[in-house]
């Protein structure tokens, strides 16, 4: 997905962005409305927010993909990865918890400062673990995983769920013209991990998925433990958020109702 883009590519690019702008200025209104219109701790004004919350998460993958597709080349700068991690680690494990799974960190460094695109790397690794947390049944454990292997920083996400199918794992790495209407409910549009593909491949890395029926699987990124020393400054990034809560977006899919009470969501 890294390779310049064709005119077929560039065209659903531009397409992409400006259906994803519409989205944007009309999910706007529709959250004021929400504001008004509910008791902003009923159950159901959290089922009106769950749903509020994937559609904006669905418009900022939409944007994401148009980046990959016009074959985009992020900025990148020297960041801590390992601290960048075990903040991502902090902000997720409440409402793991609160979804009935733990999630736990491992790390064999304290520091690892490595050039990468940090709101790039905070996506990849949101749709990591919102995968994991779809898969993982409750009770169970996902872990989020950070060492070197040589000159390279290896980042992976393992869930206890039932696996993929042995054929599934590199088709879901590729971003299908047709998905399967059966995979829809488990592994949506299938733009999450096309999207992790191409983060990581823009970083000169790769991504790989592991699994074991019935065992559960592991998501491992590898990037090249390379810090600049002529790393650009950071970009002004777009706010995406819109001002809610990052975290409750990154895994919104994966959530159940309760996470989307008026708590969560300040």
């Amino acid at each position: 997905m890294t390779q310049m883009p064709d005119r077929s590519s560039a065209a659903m690019a531009a397409l992409l962005s400006s259906v994803s702008a519409d989205l944007r200025a009309n999910l706007s209104g529709i959250q004021s409305a929400l504001d008004r219109a509910f008791d902003s701790q009923s159950k159901d004004a959290a089922l009106l927010y769950q749903s509020y919350y994937r559609i904006l998460r669905l418009v900022g993958n939409m944007d994401t993909l148009s980046r990959a597709l016009e074959g985009d080349a992020p900025y990148q700068q020297n960041r801590d990865v390992a601290a960048l991690c075990y903040d991502m680690f902090l902000r997720c494990e409440g409402l793991f918890a609160q979804n009935g799974v733990t999630l736990k960190y491992s790390c064999d460094k304290e520091s690892v400062v490595s050039a990468v695109n940090a709101p790039l790397l905070q996506q990849l690794l949101f749709h990591l673990l919102s995968n994991a947390l779809k898969a993982a049944p409750k009770g169970s454990t996902v872990t989020l995983q950070l060492r070197l292997a040589g000159k390279n920083i290896l980042l992976s996400v393992t869930d206890q769920g039932q696996g993929l199918p042995a054929d599934k794992g590199e088709e879901l790495l590729h971003l299908q013209r047709t998905p399967d209407p059966m995979d829809l409910s488990l592994h949506g549009p299938g733009m999450g991990l096309p999207i992790c593909r191409w983060i990581a491949e823009s970083h000169g890395g790769s991504i790989t998925l592991l699994s074991t029926p019935g065992k559960g699987c592991t998501a491992t990124v590898s990037l090249p433990n390379r810090p600049s020393s002529n790393a650009p400054a950071e970009e002004p990034a777009a706010d995406y958020h819109g001002g809610f809560n990052p975290t409750l977006l990154g895994l919104a899919d994966a959530l159940g109702w309760e996470s989307f009470t008026l708590p969560n969501r300040d």
